[in-house]
């Protein structure tokens, strides 16, 4: 889920920036640009944790436009989820195909067919919940807290997940707050 990863960024400095305080401007520019962004497949950058100064590698200047090309190395922390993990989120939407629920980035999308049997046939549109058939104290609505297990990953601008609540020790965790 999370993990330390060395990453590599070309970036372009104005000639504005030029001047004492450049790797400063740099390390500023590059948290600013790459802090909650997705990089592809390595998933979601929750921060950068280090970009030393010599680790800001000597830039070209661009004949046309006077920009220095810089490669900046830096370690950030990133997310990505992979299938058959269990993770815990919170319940954003609810709707009579399943319910959506919402792990920091990442959204992922329960179907009725991803739920057990006793809660799949009990979409409640006036209280837009699930409820369960054998005990109505299992309520699925906005705000709760559910556990879950990722069975599909789409890692590409924004991170989306299928996620199911079918099997052992998995299903609600703690009601709305």
């Amino acid at each position: 889920m999370f993990y330390l990863k060395e990453l590599r960024r070309p970036m372009l400095v104005p000639p504005s920036d030029f001047g004492p305080k450049l790797k400063d401007t740099i390390r500023r520019k590059l948290i600013e640009e790459v802090e909650g962004t997705s990089v592809g497949s390595l998933g979601f950058v929750i921060t950068v944790t280090n970009v030393s100064d010599d680790q800001i590698q000597m830039g070209t200047i661009e004949f046309d436009t006077g920009f220095a090309n810089v490669l900046v190395v830096y370690r950030a922390i990133c997310f990505r989820p992979f299938v058959n993990e269990v993770l815990d989120a919170a319940v954003s939407h609810v709707t009579e195909l399943g319910f959506f629920a919402e792990v920091g980035p990442l959204e992922v999308f329960v179907s009725r067919l991803g739920m057990p049997d006793d809660i799949a046939g009990g979409y409640d549109p006036v209280g837009d919940m699930w409820v369960s058939s054998e005990d109505s104290d299992t309520e699925i609505k906005s705000g709760c807290g559910v556990r879950l297990r990722i069975i599909g990953v789409t890692v590409g601008a924004e991170l989306k997940a299928v996620g199911s609540i079918k099997d052992d020790f998995l299903g609600l965790v703690s009601g709305p707050v």
